[in-house]
């Protein structure tokens, strides 16, 4: 009978003691402190086995076989009070003898409660009846046992603490037990082994102490390795970090962003729109627009913006900005500009006015006066820009690569624009009227 119990209740655990093998094995070259901790857990599920074995045992030699009453005298009733205080003695007994954490101690009242519902489940035997033959009695009723076993097994299947599952992750060992304790190892060096046919690999650490001379993947130049497991070196080169960044930055329904001199920006609640790439990887609520912090990244935000006005050449400036993931600062901006207007055209006019300027085919905003300047036929070639431009040195015609001739005095003369702003400009000219088409490149 007991065979038949051990065979069944330790059926787990012997497969645990089996797991807990392997993982000595594989872990033999480890540190003392590791090889100390693995023996402590084998010690550990060979001390519950014996606990377990001895306490079933002594259970099972405390019931009494109850038998056929003899002259209806010798029949027993199975004294239950006493078979539960035995138990109790010798599970406190063996337990106190186990240094173990509380959360690795195997649950023995688990199995009493199992093994003492069990047995107060057979009905109790009696005397015979009316003086019957003592081994032809009716009365009395045999012990199961069977049914012990049977019952106890069920409830403690699966409910021993054993090994779960054993995973390895950047160094470190990390063993489930199945009342869900875990313990790590750090693993010094590489190693391998099997769990549940499961190849536990540890990665040799990699140390190189020259700097890397130029940026490789994700390993930035100049970084050295000291002892790094070699498949963290090898995710930095093949997986790079993938940065942010704003994609656009615009301001709704905001068409045009450059104005003439003296224009104003008009005072509103502008509603200012971005995108982001890698969100992932951008801390939360870490937008910066304009100065206003700690705003979600959700691509919108209204803000007011006053008057603005520009009479020299400028720009207005909008930010926007975020942390990533390493608190680094990334930004856009957005610009408003201010710049003042350029003339060019065909005039039959030799002498240039305000007028004249005004009617010329072509006005530009620009700050410079370098470019090309395609004409039309007839009349003289007019180039106007301020004065504050400078002065060209080369007027040519890119077809030919020769000077084209200009008047040698260059007029100057002011204009003021619809806003008020007044500059002095200078008006350059062919020397002739040209009858034909032409290119002019100034520099």
């Amino acid at each position: 009978m007991l065979n038949k119990i051990e065979k069944l209740a330790f059926e787990q655990i012997a497969k645990h003691k089996k797991e807990i093998t392997a993982l000595s094995i594989t872990l033999s070259n480890q540190s003392e402190n590791n090889k100390s901790e693995i023996q402590s857990i084998k010690n550990d599920i060979a001390t519950r086995e014996e606990n377990i074995q001895s306490i079933i045992q002594n259970y099972i030699e405390s019931i009494p076989i109850v038998k056929d009453g003899e002259n209806g005298k010798d029949a027993d009733e199975v004294n239950y009070n006493l078979i539960e205080e035995k138990i109790a003695l010798k599970v406190k007994e063996d337990v106190s003898k186990i240094e173990l954490p509380k959360a690795e101690q195997v649950n023995y009242k688990i199995i009493m409660e199992a093994i003492n519902n069990a047995v107060k489940n057979i009905p109790k035997a009696k005397d015979g009846e009316k003086g019957q033959a003592g081994k032809k009695g009716k009365d009395a009723v045999e012990v199961d046992y069977s049914k012990i076993v049977t019952e106890v097994l069920s409830k403690i299947k699966d409910k021993t603490i054993g090994i779960k599952d054993i995973s390895f992750k950047l160094g470190i060992l990390k063993i489930t037990l199945t009342d869900g304790t875990k313990k790590t190892f750090k693993l010094p060096r590489q190693v391998s082994g099997i769990h549940s046919e499961k190849v536990i690999s540890v990665p040799t650490p990699y140390t190189n102490l020259m700097p890397v001379p130029t940026t490789l993947g994700g390993v930035e130049a100049g970084t050295t390795f000291d002892n790094v497991p070699i498949n963290e070196v090898l995710n930095n080169l093949l997986y790079p970090y993938q940065a942010p960044s704003f994609t656009s930055f615009t301001i709704s329904g905001l068409a045009n962003t450059k104005y003439e001199l003296g224009y104003t920006f008009p005072a509103n609640d502008y509603t200012f729109v971005w995108n982001t790439s890698n969100q992932s990887n951008i801390q939360a609520d870490s937008i910066i627009l304009n100065g206003i912090t700690d705003l979600a990244n959700d691509g919108i935000e209204t803000q007011a913006v006053p008057d603005i006005t520009k009479t020299t050449i400028a720009t207005h400036t909008f930010t926007i900005s975020a942390t990533n993931s390493k608190s680094q600062t990334f930004s856009r901006t957005l610009s408003l500009s201010w710049k003042p207007k350029t003339f060019y055209g065909e005039s039959t006019e030799p002498i240039m006015s305000e007028a004249v300027a005004e009617a010329l085919r072509v006005q530009n905003l620009s700050t410079s006066y370098a470019g090309s300047y395609p004409f039309t036929t007839g009349g003289y070639k007019y180039i106007l820009f301020p004065k504050t431009f400078g002065i060209p040195t080369n007027f040519k015609d890119p077809s030919t690569n020769l000077d084209v001739a200009m008047e040698e005095i260059v007029q100057e003369l002011t204009l003021t624009n619809t806003y008020g702003v007044s500059l002095l400009y200078y008006a350059f000219r062919t020397k002739f009227i040209l009858g034909g088409s032409i290119t002019i490149n100034v520099s």
